[in-house]
């Protein structure tokens, strides 16, 4: 039987998306009494578990320190930058003494990666090993050679401060009720469930009564599932596709085209999703990525069996 009521793919929503999708429910409950009433026995449930999985996303935001760190984090960017600027800049000096020093502190800047783009934790981890090594003897004579003695000085600095700013933001946390996101997650996710099964239940019993509601419902579904990862695409992942029938094996590459539906239309093949194949040619199982283009995005992984006609299917 077909659902009216279409399922939210909460795995692909982040924590701030799964709250708001949420929230947004809740809106629409509020303003559907209809629909409020008839999961009465869940709902008192499922706001006690929204607030308290909006107090734990809302923890670093609320932070006094938060926009310190971020600031401080700011200055440790630029600092690093500024040095690898000075350090490539270095590599193309006529002095064959700064070219030396210039590689030697090239190479070991190279061993962090893009240290702007880790995490905070990541990142103070990764300068505080930096500036332990450049303040060694291995690497004294190539930062003065360089000039960069002030700053190291300063990204010691500056580092010193960040580490603070975490570490009192930890303390801050850790005086508020220690409650997981993942554990309340999971929670509010099979409340939501047990509510929706009933009301696609009460939308089979008595559509017209909840027709509005399920149709504005389903606008929700369909925004949050489409816009998760790439606002404007629909996630080819959740296509429906219709089974492979077996393949008969030839000694050379089987390429069937399946048939692809997203919300009940059909897709066109080279318009909408283009083919790849894996392990297409012996007897087996074959798989088929399905990648979307144009208004899609994403790849479906499929499989199909390969037989040999002399073989028992």
């Amino acid at each position: 039987m077909k659902r009216h009521i279409k399922a939210i793919y909460f795995k692909y929503l982040n924590g701030e998306q799964q709250y708001q999708y949420l929230s947004d429910c809740n809106k629409l409950l509020i303003e559907m009494p209809v629909a409020k009433t008839a999961v009465s026995a869940y709902y008192p449930v499922f706001l006690d578990l929204l607030e308290r999985e909006f107090k734990i996303i809302d923890t670093p935001k609320s932070s006094v320190y938060t926009q310190q760190i971020a600031d401080a984090d700011i200055n440790n960017d630029s600092l690093i930058t500024a040095i690898i600027n000075i350090v490539n800049a270095n590599l193309l000096h006529y002095d064959a003494d700064k070219v030396a020093a210039a590689r030697k502190i090239h190479n070991r800047l190279k061993a962090f990666g893009e240290i702007p783009m880790k995490s905070y934790e990541a990142e103070a981890t990764a300068i505080s090993i930096l500036v332990s090594d450049l303040n060694s003897t291995e690497y004294s004579d190539a930062v003065e050679e360089l000039d960069l003695v002030g700053w190291v000085t300063q990204l010691s600095a500056s580092l010193t401060n960040f580490q603070n700013l975490l570490r009192l933001r930890e303390i801050e946390a850790s005086k508020r009720p220690s409650e997981k996101l993942g554990d309340v997650r999971k929670l509010i996710e099979n409340t939501y469930q047990d509510m929706i099964t009933i009301l696609e239940s009460q939308s089979i019993l008595n559509p017209s009564a909840y027709a509005v509601f399920v149709s504005r419902l389903n606008v929700l579904v369909t925004y949050y599932n489409d816009h998760n990862s790439q606002p404007g695409k629909k996630q080819i992942r959740f296509a429906t596709v219709d089974q492979i029938p077996e393949q008969v094996y030839t000694g050379k590459v089987i390429t069937p085209i399946p048939n692809v539906y997203f919300d009940d239309k059909e897709l066109a093949f080279a318009k909408d999703f283009v083919l790849t194949y894996k392990d297409n040619i012996n007897a087996g199982v074959a798989t088929v990525n399905i990648r979307g283009k144009e208004l899609y995005t994403g790849i479906k992984k499929v499989t199909f069996n390969i037989y040999r006609e002399d073989q028992n299917k």
